[in-house]
C-alpha cells in the first residue's frame, strides 16, 4: 500500500508529464544501498544513529555546508541551484520514512517543488546528486541547506543574487573577509 506522500510524488509526476526514465521511484533492491551511502557520505554518525532522521541536523563536521531561509521566498529557487541534466536521487519525508526516487536535476526539481507548494503530508524532501558529492535539503523549517563544496557554492552565489544572509557550518567554509 502506498502512503500519502508516496501518492503524492506519483501524482506529481504524471501532473508534470515526467516519464519513469525522468523520475521514477527505487526499488525494493535500491534504496537501502542509496539511502545508506547517502547518510555515510554527509552525516555524522554514530554507533546507536546509523541512520539520521534529518540528514542536515548531523552533518560531518568536516564538510561544507551553509544554510539559507526561504522566509518571504518562493520554492522556486531551487532551479537556480540545479543542472537540469544532473543525475539525482530525491527523497521526501512524510515522518521517519523516506521514500527515494532517481531522476533528472530538471524532474526532481520540477516534482519538490510542486510537492512544497501542494503537499498535506510532506515533511522535509532531499536532493543528492548521484554520486554522492553534494546535498541539497528543504527542512521543516522553510530553510534550505547546502552541503559539500560544489552546492554551497551554488547557494552562496544564489545568497549573493538575492541579498540575503546564509549561515555556514563549520568555521571553516565561512568565506574570507
Amino acid at each position: 500500500m502506498w502512503t500519502d506522500i508516496r501518492q503524492e510524488i506519483e501524482r506529481a509526476r504524471q501532473e508534470l508529464g515526467l516519464t519513469p526514465a525522468q523520475f521514477r521511484p527505487l526499488g525494493l533492491a535500491e534504496w537501502p544501498a542509496v539511502e545508506k551511502r547517502t547518510a555515510e557520505a554527509f552525516c555524522q554518525l554514530t554507533p546507536t544513529n546509523r541512520q539520521p532522521t534529518w540528514l542536515w541536523n548531523q552533518l560531518k563536521p568536516e564538510l561544507p555546508s551553509a544554510f539559507f531561509d526561504l522566509e518571504g521566498l518562493s520554492w522556486a529557487v531551487v532551479k537556480e541551484l540545479l543542472q537540469p541534466t544532473d543525475e539525482v536521487f530525491l527523497f521526501a519525508s512524510d515522518g521517519d520514512k523516506w521514500w527515494w526516487h532517481r531522476g533528472t536535476g530538471s524532474a526532481a526539481e520540477q516534482v519538490a517543488i510542486k510537492l512544497s507548494r501542494n503537499s498535506a503530508h510532506l515533511d522535509e524532501w532531499s536532493i543528492v546528486d548521484q554520486h554522492f558529492r553534494w546535498l541539497l535539503c528543504l527542512t521543516h523549517h522553510d530553510e534550505l541547506v547546502a552541503a559539500g563544496p560544489f552546492m554551497v557554492q551554488r547557494l552562496r552565489q544564489l545568497a549573493n543574487k538575492l541579498k540575503r544572509p546564509l549561515r555556514f557550518y563549520p568555521a571553516i567554509a565561512r568565506p574570507a573577509k
